[in-house]
């Protein structure tokens, strides 16, 4: 970016300015996220979210938790041992971060509450590192980092998506793409004008930049193939502009690697999967699926769930609406799309930059002849040609993601990945380059009171950028506080009553994972809050579905009453648990028989919704 005059004895302080610039991208969106969740209101140790995948969520930490890692938990699915094969990620990084947490509790809603928490200073420090690499001034880097913090899919993703929450890595990733379109790509080097570039695999830039994709592809399968599909995009691009196939086979080399360490990540539960033989029955991805959760430029465009201007809340609530008319399936996860007013601004105006603005001519630069002129290492690229390629970037991403584009005929190939929805973080990121961007353009050449007047302006449009993108309150509803306490109440009582070790038949029966919906009044993954308040059982809920210990759950929980009392004792099971509100009849028919077979029941909840008996 252009160079401004700066006062007497400024250098000698930047790097303490620089710090404090660091310091506040972390603490600012910290302690925004706090002011609207009020967590000292119901302390840590209660979760933020606590229903439907949320619960889900908790699972599989207090798994991490108690077993060391997340694919096996011997306390859920009996008879059997629960495990997640069929499930592959690559999210190595973030499950060793929880396990690091734990170290300092080993309450799994405290860990959950912590991790999700320090999700927005590591991406306000990951996104003020990135803007700063690009050229952005500090103040215009800081208010990005507050802006990209805060964005919509932060919060509404949540606990429920907990590691989605965790896109720290995004701007990282970001910043490679933009790079390899920039006057020097990465991993290679121009000692001399007019030469072509070297390979350049031992400098500290390259090692860099392969720790960055080798930390990414550790973030999760999603970020890892959206990254290194922005990393081969912007590399073919720049090998294109500069005639240089280099720069491509850079960008190649990137994304394999990315992909590598992926498959690393995901061959154990491919491996451990395909030992126990095929599974019809189980997670089975369609590619239709693609359709229904890809990106949908409406979303990315409207205001947020429960806005705080009255009308624009009406348009969202009535679009939702609309959505779920046509069918339940639309209104999805996609909803999280949303990039705020400035967000949008700054996506439309990154295309519209890419599409009508004059580009300048390309050619790889040498160390011998730096141009830029807030790097003179030559590591910045150029302001103008950082929008255009944010604004490329944007637009392959409306091109693979969208309902109806090139992911849609990808998945029909690797229907894994299949919610194309979840590339509009990566949206959102070049979003705030192109604004950050204009925010420099605007501080460009001026000085005293013309400058600080500017800069007052940019903190004011940081602000109502950061109200927009956020409602007046993220605080725990107190109904949920209360169903938290009253379970963990229910569960402190029914250790009581159980003997350790002893093994729970859980009805009714619902499947596992990705239940596919309300059994009456029983959510998605309620059966896991006996699990979740409970240390020492077993519980028959978390077999995976299609396999020989869910179907044998199944049958069993449609035999009648006493077939199924003497089927359960058969499997080593000596209690009985039973969610009322998952019947038609709120259970009476089934608690009127269990009682008359086995008794009185050892522990009913206070609202007699859940119901044990021994057997």
């Amino acid at each position: 970016m252009t160079s401004v005059p700066r006062p007497p004895g400024f250098e000698r302080h930047a790097p303490w300015i620089e710090a404090l610039t660091y310091v506040l991208a972390a603490v600012l969106p910290l302690a925004a996220i706090a002011m609207l969740i009020r967590p000292w209101a119901s302390g840590l140790a209660i979760p933020f979210s606590y229903n439907v995948d949320a619960l889900f969520t908790g699972q599989i930490i207090k798994g991490v938790l108690h077993n060391g890692w997340w694919l096996t938990d011997p306390a859920l699915g009996a008879p059997g041992v629960h495990n997640l094969y069929e499930m592959p990620g690559a999210d190595t990084l973030l499950w060793a971060t929880i396990r690091v947490l734990g170290g300092f509790t080993g309450n799994w809603a405290t860990v959950t509450n912590m991790f999700y928490l320090l999700g927005y200073p590591a991406v306000g420090l990951t996104t003020v590192f990135a803007l700063r690499k690009l050229g952005t001034s500090r103040l215009v880097a800081l208010c990005g980092a507050v802006l990209y913090a805060l964005i919509p899919y932060h919060w509404m993703r949540g606990e429920g998506h907990l590691l989605l929450s965790a896109y720290a890595v995004v701007p990282l990733l970001a910043l490679v793409a933009l790079r390899m379109d920039s006057d020097r790509p990465l991993l290679l080097a121009v000692r001399e004008a007019g030469r072509r570039p070297a390979w350049d695999l031992r400098s500290a830039r390259s090692l860099a930049t392969l720790a960055v994709c080798v930390v990414g592809a550790a973030c999760g399968v999603y970020y890892a193939f959206f990254g290194a599909a922005f990393i081969l995009l912007a590399s073919v691009r720049g090998a294109i502009r500069r005639s240089e196939k280099r720069v491509a086979l850079a960008g190649v080399a990137l994304a394999l690697a990315m992909g590598v360490v992926a498959a690393a990540q995901a061959a154990p539960n491919v491996v451990l999967a395909a030992s126990e033989g095929p599974n019809a029955a189980g997670l089975v991805r369609n590619p239709g699926q693609a359709e229904v959760d890809g990106l949908k430029v409406t979303q990315l465009f409207l205001p947020i769930d429960g806005h705080r201007i009255p009308a624009f809340a009406a348009l969202k609530a009535t679009y939702r609406e609309g959505l779920r008319a046509l069918g339940p399936s639309l209104d999805n996860e996609a909803n999280t799309a949303s990039l705020g007013l400035l967000g949008a601004l700054g996506f439309l105006g990154s295309m519209l930059v890419f599409v009508f603005g004059r580009s300048r001519p390309a050619a790889l630069r040498s160390d011998a002849d730096p141009s830029g002129d807030a790097d003179p290492s030559g590591e910045t690229p150029h302001p103008g040609e950082i929008v255009r390629t944010a604004g490329f970037l944007s637009l392959c991403a409306l091109l693979l993601a969208t309902v109806g584009g090139f992911g849609a005929m990808l998945a029909v190939l690797v229907p894994q990945i299949r919610a194309y929805n979840r590339i509009s973080i990566f949206v959102g990121f070049f979003a705030v380059v192109a604004l950050a961007a204009l925010a420099d353009r605007s501080l460009e050449n001026r000085t005293g009171s013309a400058r600080l007047l500017v800069m007052v302006g940019l903190v004011a449009v940081t602000t109502v950028g950061a109200l927009d993108q956020t409602p007046v309150t993220l605080a725990v509803p107190p109904a949920q506080v209360a169903a938290y306490r009253a379970d963990a109440a229910l569960g402190a009582t029914v250790m009581k009553a159980l003997p350790k070790g002893t093994a729970v038949f859980q009805l009714p029966y619902m499947p596992y994972p990705e239940p596919g919906g309300p059994i009456f009044g029983m959510q998605d993954y309620d059966p896991l809050r006996g699990y979740l308040h409970t240390d020492g059982l077993r519980w028959s809920y978390a077999a995976m579905k299609g396999r020989a210990d869910d179907a044998w759950q199944k049958a069993t929980a449609m035999l009648p009453p006493s077939e199924m009392v003497r089927a359960a004792r058969a499997r080593g099971f000596s209690a009985v648990w039973v969610q009322t509100d998952g019947y038609t009849d709120g259970g009476a028919a089934i608690e009127g028989s269990l009682t008359r077979l086995l008794g009185t029941p050892v522990v009913t909840s206070a609202d007699g919704r859940f119901v044990v008996w021994r057997i």
